[in-house]
């Protein structure tokens, strides 16, 4: 909890951290996370702590929230009005989701051909699962780990993903047409939404979440421009834009690149 009392993106990674460091089954921790998801689904704000870092090919935009090497990730997932993802595969990529904004619909489908027939698929829709505020869900193993994202509503949807999982190789991400039986692998590669770094990240001597921290980060920000003084703060800002510079230096997205070249515009001081 922050001082205001309400539910924090620090707060629950910290709990999802511990969570996972449980001897549960799997099952047992997603749950838990899962409920501690739902509750922070309640603010209201968000997109306040974070980044956007483009769409994928089951969505239309996706936003960063927290991150802890290798796999650990916390983000949002946005669908336009009236998109439908395709019909994709996970694998072992396990996630969970909560509802933040609207109504997205799981549609699950249960695989019932064993893969021996290249580009052949047979799936059935064994479950529809909606998801309004609050309400949370999972990601089970297979064969039942295919689905597709269904917002049929005029305006925006956005959820809570969670993962732990490392993400699937880019020949085994399969698109699936239902109709036709066929698939096909999708070229997007579900590791390019995990950033090389923590984030938010690591800033010596602060110990609050990034985001929670940015009027006084503003405010030492300009002390330091005016006194032109190195020492603890300036070596946290340099680390700060350290993680900036591993996060989007390297991404293809438009936003992280306008991103990245306002950070590069400060001079590092240390």
């Amino acid at each position: 909890m922050s001082r205001s009392g309400k539910y924090t993106v620090a707060g629950f990674m910290q709990d999802a951290k511990r969570i996972l460091e449980t001897d549960l089954p799997l099952a047992e921790k997603q749950a838990e996370i899962a409920d501690r998801m739902s509750l922070l689904s309640q603010r209201d704000d968000l997109t306040r702590f974070a980044i956007p870092i483009g769409p994928a090919d089951g969505s239309t935009q996706n936003f960063l929230l927290g991150f802890e090497p290798p796999f650990t990730l916390l983000g949002l997932s946005q669908f336009d009005p009236h998109y439908l993802s395709p019909v994709h595969e996970h694998g072992d990529f396990w996630v969970i989701a909560c509802g933040w904004r609207g109504v997205d619909r799981w549609d699950m489908y249960e695989r019932k051909d064993d893969g021996s027939i290249a580009g052949y698929a047979d799936l059935e829709l064994v479950d529809q699962i909606f998801l309004p505020r609050g309400r949370t869900t999972w990601m089970p193993p297979p064969p039942r780990s295919i689905h597709s994202h269904n917002n049929e509503t005029g305006a925006l949807n956005c959820e809570l993903i969670f993962t732990a999982a490392e993400p699937m190789k880019v020949e085994d991400r399969l698109y699936y047409d239902v109709e036709e039986k066929t698939c096909w692998p999708s070229l997007f590669p579900p590791a390019t939404i995990f950033p090389g770094t923590r984030w938010p990240p690591d800033l010596p001597g602060h110990h609050l979440h990034a985001a929670e921290t940015c009027d006084h980060g503003r405010a030492d920000a300009a002390r330091l421009e005016s006194a032109d003084a190195p020492g603890p703060l300036g070596r946290a800002l340099v680390s700060a834009r350290a993680g900036v510079d591993a996060l989007f230096g390297r991404s293809n997205c438009p936003s992280c690149n306008l991103i990245d070249s306002i950070a590069r515009l400060a001079p590092a001081r240390g």
